[in-house]
């Protein structure tokens, strides 16, 4: 197949683009959504908290109680 038979081919199996409710009702009030890529730890909050977690317990070695009361008390 020659290149330009390949793109047609690709144009009418692609996958229509995904559209989210949440785009739609953000545009009604003149607000953007900006998407980040997934496990990017510079701009993804919850990787900064796993990686402050990670680093107790790397710290403190507890005996396999995680629980939050106990976090709480040694700290």
């Amino acid at each position: 197949m020659r290149k330009c038979d390949l793109i047609e081919l690709i144009d009418t199996h692609k996958p229509v683009e995904k559209l989210f409710r949440v785009d739609q009702l953000m545009k009604q009030h003149v607000h953007s959504v900006l998407r980040l890529p997934p496990y990017m730890c510079d701009l993804n909050c919850i990787e900064l908290a796993y990686a402050k977690i990670k680093h107790y317990v790397r710290e403190h070695k507890p005996a396999g109680d995680l629980s939050l009361r106990t976090l709480q008390e040694t700290t």
